[in-house]
């Protein structure tokens, strides 16, 4: 679902009628995949008209700095 907002061709595996395991579920989804990277419309327009849960100024900032090296004391006294 988000990677569908960012523009990125998905799929849904889980379908009851069709098969998802061994080598006719292999087949399956590869043509499934294929026929998605044929025709990205549906991701192309919700891309565009999506909007994303993050704020501009959340990419700027250090995506680690919550996590504390080891042996560093994570408790204030």
């Amino acid at each position: 679902e988000w990677s569908a907002r960012f523009g990125i061709p998905t799929t849904h595996v889980l379908d009851g009628k069709r098969p998802t395991m061994g080598y006719d579920g292999l087949l399956y989804f590869g043509n499934k995949m294929a026929d998605q990277i044929e025709n990205p419309g549906f991701n192309v327009k919700l891309a565009a008209h999506a909007r994303l849960p993050y704020k501009k100024s959340w990419y700027s900032e250090d995506p680690f700095k919550y996590i504390k090296a080891a042996g560093e004391n994570t408790c204030r006294k």
